[in-house]
């Protein structure tokens, strides 16, 4: 705890600190050093002083930044400050009567009835317990925070609030890891959070225990950031609402090589998103990246605004109520000790050929709560003849629980991997069209291998084209080995409403009590 007449010397050059020591040593005074901005920020929030001498020319960060930072955190709030400067300066905050400004030349003794003053003044500074920076990021922004941080190499939880939205940044070694803002991250999420000019942030001193997933160093990252909030303020008019709905003029499949890996993201992703706002959302790259890619596709022609409407019938809506994804959450926990994320579940998806993942996933652009991954191989790989195996997207659950589908390879030599890959499946679907009897035998291989390691619903979807939906049923559903309590659906004609239907009456399996309740005893 500092004493009344411990004060914090933060000066440019060792000749001040030199007259400053002999003077304070003199008259009695306690006194700690700081030769930059950012060391007097860590040593006045380690332990609060009763006065800051303070030189406006501070290298790093600037007696007046400094300042701002220190005033607008509640632990530091009320200790005074004395500015030393060449020339007068207007210093935002200076509150005066508590505050002093000097400027070279001074008399010592002059100088000492000043601090006498501001000592007097001085409000006992609290001692930080466990939220070592908090305040309004409308006095303090984000950037100078984090140079702060980076600067005096902190290691922390960075949480930021803006009415409903909420965003977290994480840093260690003052190096930012990672950054998260809803379901976005890395380096998109952090300059979304840096474009807030208002909001309140708290930083938590704290072990990290994360992944690094934003590799730049923080210098060149908050540099880049900010060149591109500054051209996306000067390009906003010409900028697409974020409500415009967008299609491809040209074949998507068909694009040239040579072009920005930004444009074949945003050009797959508009099949599945016909919303600007959805595209931005759910494109890796950063917003005004994608925003700048959607500008110049559409002045080029090569994407054009569409004139219908989306399907309102089931905006809004949710696949399950609160209590069902609880209960789907109680069952991941309580059934996967092996489990590294109790908030993850896992629904796959088997095809009996390769364009039926690409197909169903259409289906599912208008299915609330659902999130294409912009890196599945849907998106990011047109070849039409390969399997599609991986991440296609997940459905946000109530409470932070996300139901991931994943589609897996057929049975035959890729079945050990099947097995892999079923780990902690939820449910599973089943995807058909005018297939062989060869390709719904290797359906009913993976399907009996996913069962076998646990009991779970299944969805049948018929894709193809041409036959009524009985007809369809009748004939491939003793070769599919259909079940009474499967459910089979015919979706040869999309139908939002029924996509909607189709996982709302799956995930009410889910949550369930006649599945995903024991592993299947093998005998």
């Amino acid at each position: 705890m500092g004493s009344d007449n411990k004060i914090l010397l933060a000066l440019n050059s060792e000749d001040d600190f030199t007259e400053f020591t002999v003077f304070l040593e003199k008259k009695g005074y306690q006194f700690t050093r700081a030769g930059s901005g950012a060391k007097a920020i860590g040593l006045a929030l380690d332990d609060p002083p009763s006065l800051i001498i303070v030189d406006c020319q501070l290298p790093l960060i600037e007696g007046s930044h400094l300042f701002r930072i220190l005033r607008n955190n509640p632990h530091t709030s009320g200790v005074p400050f004395l500015f030393i400067s060449n020339r007068p300066l207007d210093i935002k905050g200076f509150n005066v009567g508590v505050d002093v400004f000097v400027t070279r030349p001074f008399l010592w003794e002059e100088l000492h009835e000043q601090i006498k003053h501001s000592l007097s003044c001085s409000v006992s500074a609290r001692k930080m317990g466990d939220k070592e920076i908090q305040g309004k990021l409308s006095r303090v922004p984000l950037v100078d925070i984090l140079q702060m941080l980076h600067m005096s190499r902190n290691e922390g939880e960075l949480n930021l609030t803006n009415g409903d939205l909420h965003g977290v940044v994480y840093v260690r070694d003052g190096e930012i890891y990672n950054a998260a803002c809803g379901r976005v991250q890395k380096e998109k999420a952090l300059f979304r959070l840096l474009s807030w000019k208002d909001g309140i942030f708290e930083f938590r001193p704290l072990r990290l225990n994360v992944e690094r997933k934003i590799e730049s160093g923080t210098d060149h990252l908050l540099m880049e950031a900010m060149r591109q909030l500054d051209e996306m303020e000067d390009s906003i008019d010409r900028f697409p609402d974020i409500d415009l709905r967008i299609g491809a003029e040209v074949d998507t499949n068909a694009l040239p090589t040579g072009l920005k890996p930004v444009m074949y993201e945003v050009m797959k992703l508009v099949e599945y998103y016909p919303r600007v706002g959805d595209v931005i959302d759910h494109c890796s790259f950063t917003d005004f990246e994608v925003y700048n890619t959607i500008a110049n596709l559409l002045e080029r022609g090569i994407l054009r605004e569409l004139t219908t409407e989306a399907d309102e019938s089931i905006k809004g809506s949710t696949a399950v109520t609160p209590v069902q994804a609880i209960k789907i959450k109680e069952k991941v926990i309580s059934n996967w000790s092996e489990m590294m994320l109790s908030s993850y579940g896992k629904v796959m998806i088997l095809s009996s050929s390769p364009n039926l993942v690409k197909t169903f996933a259409h289906t599912l652009k208008f299915l609330p709560d659902f999130s294409l991954n912009s890196k599945s191989p849907i998106v990011t790989d047109s070849a039409e003849s390969t399997f599609v195996v991986g991440e296609i997207g997940s459905i946000r659950l109530y409470g932070n629980m996300e139901v991931t589908l994943f589609s897996a390879p057929m049975a035959g030599r890729m079945g050990p991997f099947l097995t892999s890959f079923s780990t902690n499946v939820l449910g599973l679907i089943i995807l058909w069209d005018r297939a062989d009897a060869e390709a719904l035998s290797r359906l009913n291989t993976g399907k009996d291998v996913i069962l076998s390691r646990r009991r779970v619903p299944v969805v049948h979807i018929y894709l193809g084209a041409g036959e009524p939906e009985k007809t369809v049923l009748e004939k491939y559903g003793r070769a599919l080995q259909i079940k009474k309590e499967e459910n089979s659906y015919d979706l040869s004609s999309t139908d939002n409403k029924e996509v909607f239907e189709i996982f709302q009456t799956l995930l009410t399996d889910i949550s369930g009590e006649r599945f995903v309740t024991s592993r299947v005893d093998r005998l």
